[in-house]
């Protein structure tokens, strides 16, 4: 997402805020129905069906939580996330169930469409926070079938519909927002390249006051450029209060579908439960909605040592030895850059350590290729699979994660259009081009550079001489043992607040029973920066906590990194 959008948004958001408060004041009948609040007629909720909702607290979230009907803890059931508009705004745990909470509630709804309804409240618009808490609360629901989480709302809860969709685009099966378009001093707030693979049905009054009905006729518009998976149903005459009909339906209701992609059936609760979560959105390691393009994070004199190349539609920066002789082989180093680097612009990938290969005196000493690809997304292996993460499987994992799963999508199956695929044809391109020692080729990378590195010693060990994770780990269906011959320097925080320093201590325990070729330096205090120490380190200071351990006699016990990196070879091996 650009720096401008991103901007925009925040702006928009306020804007959203103020009005939603305003909303809370208003009392009348016709602004109720304006707020679409879609409670029962006479303004009373009925104590039989909401007492079906118990309540609960989470923190700062009131909630309430409606259980599939004749549960059955062998099934597994799907969950809908139910998100109120301004008028449900509070703490009192109540006001947030509405009229479509009172249909979903209905016996007979219940028995052909068993599942968790949860209606959180809250006091705000609805961001980053809530939905933390309300995947904490998914989490601990017993049986719970998470590949069916489903989200929809009205209004303000529509607008955080598309919100929170688009801070985790793979945690959600399905979404349904109605009249979530935001408000008329609302900035653009939706994109739609980050959603469009989202099954979404909208809903919206054509004759809406309050919410433009027009945002969403230009989001479709947008989808169906991007061939996204949308549904957008116009209720013909109506404006604001049309809450309830995507739960029973309406005569003068009209849909179109974006593209071939969408799923044409008209019942709206048969189209939500047929929807589970693909295994081909947000495929990667490390599932979550990044920020693109952020640029690099080295001086621009840095950038312009690098050559901008592109191979196969995957950018690349390039950095030849200095004096470079065209008859002479040299080493390849394959730099993986975090998640700041992720993009298109052939720059943010030049991350803080890059400069390291541009220094006169270094690059006199270690006359090497760097190439630098840039990734879309986390750096996966074409090919390589997410198991069924069932609850008896992930107990058989560390605490460590366990917390990360829970946290993150990953949807069981094939991924597809791996990044680091194609950087292994890019190396073998490049070796065609120049003369690669192919003895001689490394990976390194911080944090998901660090993960990359991993990854790749595991799904190519014959290809790497040696890598150097700083800051990552490896998922925990992957047995290190397959790179056990590969010398690796692994660097990891032990303060690390953002990858566990436990991904790294677990491998490491790993290396030792298999007898890898496994170093560790974990670095005392240190946060989530370890790439300021891996990529320069000279050797051991214990006095500041930076000490190394070995997994075998079988390591390279040499000080400095960099040394021990160029002494490593896949004939020596």
């Amino acid at each position: 997402m650009n720096q401008s959008l991103h901007l925009k948004r925040y702006v928009g958001l306020w804007g959203a805020v103020v009005a939603a408060l305003l909303c809370t004041l208003v009392t009348t009948p016709e602004a109720a129905a304006q707020r679409g609040g879609g409670e029962v007629s006479d303004g009373k909720v009925s104590e039989g069906w909401v007492e079906l909702y118990e309540p609960h607290a989470d923190d700062e979230m009131p909630y309430r939580l409606m259980k599939p009907i004749h549960f059955d803890s062998n099934k597994r059931y799907p969950v809908i996330v139910s998100l109120h508009g301004g008028g449900g705004t509070g703490t009192d745990n109540r006001k947030q169930l509405k009229g479509w909470n009172k249909l979903l509630a209905e016996e007979q709804r219940r028995s052909d469409y068993p599942c968790y309804v949860l209606a959180p409240q809250a006091n705000r618009l609805w961001d980053a926070d809530h939905l933390k808490k309300i995947k904490g609360i998914i989490a601990a629901l017993p049986s719970v079938d998470m590949d069916r989480i489903y989200i929809l709302g009205h209004s303000m809860g529509g607008h955080g519909t598309y919100i929170l969709i688009q801070i985790d685009p793979g945690y959600f099966a399905a979404a349904a927002p109605s009249a979530g378009s935001g408000l008329p001093s609302t900035e653009e707030f939706i994109d739609a390249a980050v959603i469009k693979d989202i099954p979404i049905w909208a809903f919206h009054g054509d004759n809406d006051k309050v919410c433009p009905y027009e945002r969403d006729r230009k989001l479709f518009a947008e989808m169906e450029k991007l061939k996204g998976n949308m549904k957008l149903t116009t209720w013909a005459g109506d404006g604001h209060g049309v809450a309830e009909k995507m739960i029973t339906g309406g005569d003068n209701g009209s849909t179109q579908l974006s593209s071939d992609r969408c799923d044409p059936e008209p019942e709206f609760l048969k189209w939500l439960f047929s929807h589970k979560r693909s295994p081909l959105r947000n495929r990667g390691q490390q599932d979550r909605p990044r920020e693109l393009n952020k640029g690099a994070g080295v001086p621009q004199e840095i950038v312009n040592a690098y050559e901008a190349r592109v191979f196969d539609g995957l950018p690349y920066r390039l950095l030849l030895p200095a004096n470079f002789e065209a008859a002479r082989k040299y080493p390849l180093i394959l730099n993986l850059h975090g998640g700041g680097g992720v993009g298109n612009d052939n720059k943010s990938n030049l991350r803080d350590w890059s400069a390291n290969f541009v220094d006169a005196a270094w690059r006199a000493k270690y006359p090497c290729i760097v190439v630098t690809p840039q990734a879309a997304g986390s750096w996966s292996v074409t090919g390589e699979t997410v198991p069924e993460l069932t609850e008896a499987l992930k107990k058989t994992y560390s605490q460590a994660w366990q917390a990360r799963l829970e946290e993150r999508n990953y949807p069981p199956g094939p991924m597809s259009n791996g990044p680091l695929t194609k950087a292994f044809a890019l190396i073998d391109y490049l070796a065609e081009e120049f003369a690669v020692d192919t003895n001689r080729v490394y990976v390194l990378g911080h944090s998901m550079g660090g993960f990359g590195s991993w990854n790749a010693v595991w799904a190519a060990p014959e290809r790497f001489a040696a890598a150097i994770p700083s800051a990552g780990g490896l998922l925990p269906w992957k047995d290190p043992a397959k790179f056990k011959h590969v010398p690796i320097w692994a660097f990891h925080g032990g303060s690390d607040p953002v990858v566990p320093t436990d991904f790294t201590r677990e491998i490491f325990a790993r290396m030792k029973e298999v007898g890898g070729n496994l170093k560790y330096t974990e670095l005392k205090d240190v946060k989530h920066n370890a790439s300021e120490y891996a990529f320069s380190y000279e050797g051991d200071e214990p006095e500041k906590g930076c000490v190394t351990q070995y997994s075998s006699e079988r390591c390279d016990k040499t000080a400095n990194v960099w040394d021990w990196l160029f002494a490593q070879r896949l004939d020596k091996r």
